[in-house]
């Protein structure tokens, strides 16, 4: 759930993520990684934090649009 914006972030077994606004039902799409989707976290900046098994941390920014990915 997005505080900022009364919105949900979806992580799909897939390894979708999607925006859902639940008073107009539309869901926008972001991104795809290569696994499933198993953590979601939004930061106080906003940031949107998630991962999946074996696909490390993604990073998406929703003022630019930008994912960003982060390998060890």
């Amino acid at each position: 759930y997005s505080r900022l914006s009364d919105q949900f972030w979806l992580g799909t077994i897939k390894g979708d993520l999607y925006l859902f606004n639940p008073f107009t039902l539309n869901k926008k799409w972001i991104t795809k990684i290569n696994n499933s989707v198993n953590l979601l976290y939004q930061d106080s900046f906003g940031l949107v934090w998630f991962g999946g098994t074996k696909t490390g941390l993604f990073c998406y920014d929703p003022n630019c649009g930008i994912v960003k990915e982060y390998k060890s």
